[in-house]
Order: structure tokens, then sequence, then C-alpha cells
């Protein structure tokens, strides 16, 4: 069970390349899409989901090239819950799931032991009688991460889906996912880089159409060892100076001074700064800042 893609592109007819050359291989598990807004991950969703056609390459799902011949039986096999969605506002939850589960040809006989399944597997026992219009937004991203497990599909593919959601509802969906990847693929895109770090042992991170990086979150997390340091600044009209000679991932005020985390290639200056262990937001910030730096030549 995978997904391999090959020298995928994406031009779109504004000329815009949403993807450039991208190249995957997802196996069974967690996997976790990382880049920012506009970096390319929803278009990927939609190629992947068959959705929208690449401009070129190639893309094999679960042994089956994704072409017109196998585009029923690829969409037979995959759940996807899109970034944005909607349904009809005055349908209860339960009306909700049975519209999606018709529209996925799943039998009358099986539509109500495959929605009370997902019911519970999301933790909407308590809403399904409500309308779609009175759910929380929270509660609405559960209805659609339903809908996409209807007929528990080899492959699940979520774009942003805790994007909204408080940390409680964030946490449990998180756990949804986990549980799912056991024994399927789960292809997580986000620019929340702790849902990453939370659930995936694998990533790659996308940037403007490009993929940065492939593989491991440990390798990637330590690609920016020793670039990571901890700092204080006493003259805190400086910090303005400081962002624009450095990669600052936080700052806050403490008293009279201002602690920083900053990304340098060299211990910085100015400052009293000491090294510190890299997380994956540091290692995110490292590799993107460097591709931003090649760009500007």
């Amino acid at each position: 069970m995978s997904i391999v893609a090959k020298n995928l592109n994406k031009v779109y007819k504004n000329r815009v390349h949403a993807l450039e050359n991208v190249n995957l291989n997802i196996e069974s598990g967690m996997f976790g899409l990382l880049g920012q807004n506009g970096a390319g991950k929803s278009t990927l969703m939609k190629i992947l989901t068959t959705l929208i056609k690449p401009t070129s390459g190639s893309i094999e799902i679960c042994g089956r090239k994704l072409n017109k011949k196998n585009e029923m039986y690829i969409k037979s096999i995959t759940g996807y819950m899109p970034q944005e969605f909607g349904f009809y506002s005055s349908f209860k939850v339960d009306e909700c799931l049975e519209y999606m589960s018709i529209l996925k040809g799943i039998s009358k006989r099986e539509q109500k032991q495959e929605i009370d399944a997902v019911v519970e597997k999301v933790n909407l026992q308590e809403h399904r009688n409500k309308k779609y219009k009175e759910l929380s937004g929270g509660m609405k991203r559960h209805v659609g991460l339903a809908q996409a497990l209807l007929g528990e599909p080899k492959i699940l593919i979520v774009d942003e889906p805790t994007a909204g959601v408080d940390p409680k509802e964030r946490i449990g969906i998180r756990n949804i996912l986990s549980n799912y990847s056991k024994d399927h693929i789960v292809l997580l895109s986000t620019h929340i880089i702790e849902d990453i770090a939370m659930t995936c042992n694998k990533l790659a991170v996308l940037h403007l159409g490009h993929i940065l990086y492939n593989g491991e979150v440990k390798n990637l997390i330590k690609q920016a060892k020793g670039k990571v340091y901890s700092c204080v600044l006493e003259n805190v009209t400086k910090s303005a100076e400081v962002s624009e000679r450095y990669v600052v991932v936080s700052s806050q005020y403490v008293g009279s001074k201002m602690e920083l985390k900053v990304i340098s290639e060299e211990k910085p200056e100015g400052m009293v700064c000491e090294q510190v262990e890299p997380s994956l937001e540091d290692a995110y910030m490292y590799i993107t800042s460097l591709a931003c730096k090649a760009a500007r030549g």
C-alpha cells in the first residue's frame, strides 16, 4: 500500500507553477505534508484525489496508475477531507453522512452500519441529530472527517483538519488520525507544525511548489542542530535590527530585557546567546530560510 509521485508538475493557466518536479513515496502510516499557505499542498491533495489533473509526471496509488481507466477505483479507496467544505445547512449530521454515503456508492443496507461506525470514531454521538448550521466550527470539522472515513478507505487524505478548532478538539482529531493510520495511509497536510510533530514519523516540506525535504522528522530536526540559539537582548530598541540580521522564531519581554530564539549559522552578535536543541518548528524555519536566501541569490 503506497502513493508514489514522480516528477509531478502542475502549471495553472496564469502560468503559476503550483508544483515543480515533486517526487514522493508514501507508505502505510501517518505522513505529514508541511508548508505555508500557497506552498502547493492543496494542489497536490486535489491531484491525488482526482479532482484536478497534473500538467506532467506520474502517480501510482496502491499499485494502480492514476489515469482515466483507474480513476473510479482510486476514488473508491480514498477518503478526502478538504480544507473547505460545506453541507446543506438545514441537514442534520446523520442526513449529511447519509447523503455522502450515497455519493460514495454505499448500499442502502450498509449505510446505517457505516454511519454509526464513523459517528462513534469521531465522537459525534451527541451531535448527530443537530442541524449542520447549529454546529461549532470544530464539530463541523468532525463531520468533514466522518464523511472522509465512510467506507473505511485505504487512503485518508486530510487538508488542514485542525484549522480553526480549539486545543481540545485539535488533540481529539490528531488522535483519531493517528489511530486510523495503524492499518492505512493517512496523509496529513497542514501548516500547523505541532500537528506534524505530535503524529508523524515522516514528512515532506513543500515550499513554493518544491520539495525541500522528504524523510524522517528526526533527521530534519538534526539539520538545524547547532543553528538555534536562546538569546537575551538588553537594548530592546534594537529588536528590529536583530530581526533584519537573523531569523527570529520567538520573542518575549522579561522585565526590561527581551528573550529571543534565533536561527543563525554562527553565534549571533550583540547579545548573550547559548545554543539550544532545535524543535521541528526551528528546523522548518531553518530550511525554508535557506531556500528563501537561495532564491534571492
